[in-house]
Protein backbone atom coordinates (compact mmCIF):
# COMPACT_ATOMS: atom_id res chain seq x y z
CA UNK A 1 0.00 0.00 0.00
CA UNK A 2 1.45 3.43 -0.51
CA UNK A 3 1.87 6.08 1.23
CA UNK A 4 -0.90 8.66 1.55
CA UNK A 5 -0.39 12.34 1.67
CA UNK A 6 -2.48 15.48 2.34
CA UNK A 7 -2.96 17.39 -0.11
CA UNK A 8 -3.48 20.36 1.64
CA UNK A 9 -0.57 20.13 4.01
CA UNK A 10 1.72 17.52 2.93
CA UNK A 11 0.81 15.31 6.19
CA UNK A 12 0.41 11.41 6.65
CA UNK A 13 -2.76 10.02 6.16
CA UNK A 14 -3.53 8.20 9.16
CA UNK A 15 -7.12 6.30 9.79
CA UNK A 16 -7.92 7.91 13.17
CA UNK A 17 -10.62 5.61 13.55
CA UNK A 18 -8.39 2.99 13.76
CA UNK A 19 -6.49 4.21 16.77
CA UNK A 20 -5.99 2.67 20.05
CA UNK A 21 -9.02 4.33 22.46
CA UNK A 22 -6.60 5.57 24.90
CA UNK A 23 -5.27 7.61 22.22
CA UNK A 24 -8.68 8.80 20.53
CA UNK A 25 -8.57 12.66 21.47
CA UNK A 26 -8.16 15.57 20.27
CA UNK A 27 -4.94 16.19 22.08
CA UNK A 28 -3.04 13.41 21.08
CA UNK A 29 -4.30 13.92 17.03
CA UNK A 30 -2.88 17.66 17.47
CA UNK A 31 0.73 16.83 18.79
CA UNK A 32 0.87 13.54 16.49
CA UNK A 33 -0.20 16.47 13.32
CA UNK A 34 2.51 18.01 15.20
CA UNK A 35 4.92 15.21 14.80
CA UNK A 36 4.23 14.55 11.13
CA UNK A 37 4.76 18.27 10.02
CA UNK A 38 7.79 18.16 12.03
CA UNK A 39 9.33 15.41 10.74
CA UNK A 40 7.92 16.57 6.76
CA UNK A 41 9.77 20.25 7.54
CA UNK A 42 13.45 18.86 8.43
CA UNK A 43 13.10 16.37 5.47
CA UNK A 44 12.66 12.97 6.94
CA UNK A 45 8.57 12.53 6.22
CA UNK A 46 6.64 9.65 8.78
CA UNK A 47 6.40 6.50 6.47
CA UNK A 48 3.10 4.18 6.94
CA UNK A 49 5.28 1.37 8.88
CA UNK A 50 6.88 3.95 11.19
CA UNK A 51 3.72 5.82 11.91
CA UNK A 52 2.23 1.84 12.92
CA UNK A 53 5.19 0.84 15.07
CA UNK A 54 4.87 4.45 16.98
CA UNK A 55 1.08 4.26 17.36
CA UNK A 56 1.77 0.83 19.12
CA UNK A 57 3.86 1.99 21.27
CA UNK A 58 2.25 5.28 22.26
CA UNK A 59 -1.06 3.08 23.00
CA UNK A 60 1.30 1.29 25.42
CA UNK A 61 2.76 4.64 26.95
CA UNK A 62 -0.67 6.41 27.05
CA UNK A 63 -1.84 9.52 26.03
CA UNK A 64 -0.02 11.51 28.83
CA UNK A 65 3.61 10.11 28.15
CA UNK A 66 3.10 10.16 23.98
CA UNK A 67 2.65 13.74 23.72
CA UNK A 68 5.34 14.73 26.19
CA UNK A 69 7.50 13.10 24.27
CA UNK A 70 6.98 14.59 20.92
CA UNK A 71 6.71 17.77 22.52
CA UNK A 72 10.22 17.43 23.68
CA UNK A 73 11.38 15.89 20.30
CA UNK A 74 10.01 18.37 18.59
CA UNK A 75 11.19 21.02 20.52
CA UNK A 76 14.70 19.61 20.47
CA UNK A 77 14.57 19.57 16.61
CA UNK A 78 15.54 16.23 16.49
CA UNK A 79 14.43 13.34 13.80
CA UNK A 80 14.07 10.35 16.48
CA UNK A 81 11.61 10.26 18.89
CA UNK A 82 13.02 11.11 22.36
CA UNK A 83 11.36 11.52 25.93
CA UNK A 84 12.07 13.99 28.21
CA UNK A 85 15.15 12.89 30.52
CA UNK A 86 12.40 12.72 33.51
CA UNK A 87 9.52 10.78 32.05
CA UNK A 88 12.42 8.20 30.69
CA UNK A 89 14.03 7.87 34.07
CA UNK A 90 10.46 7.04 35.70
CA UNK A 91 9.32 4.54 33.07
CA UNK A 92 12.64 2.79 33.40
CA UNK A 93 13.65 3.16 36.91
CA UNK A 94 15.87 0.32 38.18
CA UNK A 95 14.71 -1.48 41.16
CA UNK A 96 15.88 -0.30 44.20
CA UNK A 97 19.12 -2.42 44.65
CA UNK A 98 20.08 -0.62 48.10
CA UNK A 99 16.80 -1.81 49.80
CA UNK A 100 17.01 -5.61 47.68
CA UNK A 101 20.34 -6.01 49.16
CA UNK A 102 19.80 -4.67 52.72
CA UNK A 103 16.70 -7.06 52.74
CA UNK A 104 18.75 -9.73 51.23
CA UNK A 105 21.63 -9.25 53.95
CA UNK A 106 19.01 -9.46 56.61
CA UNK A 107 17.25 -12.38 55.17
CA UNK A 108 20.39 -14.23 55.26
CA UNK A 109 21.15 -12.69 58.76
CA UNK A 110 18.26 -14.65 59.91
CA UNK A 111 18.98 -18.09 58.19
CA UNK A 112 22.70 -18.02 59.77
CA UNK A 113 20.41 -17.13 63.41
CA UNK A 114 17.79 -20.03 62.70
CA UNK A 115 20.95 -22.37 61.66
CA UNK A 116 21.99 -21.83 65.26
Amino acid sequence: MADEYCKRCGSLIVDFSVLPERLQSAKFIDAWHDWISHRKEIKHPMKETQAKLLLRKFSQWGEERAIAAICYTIEKGWQGLQEPPEEAKAANAPLDTFGAALRAGMAAERARECQT
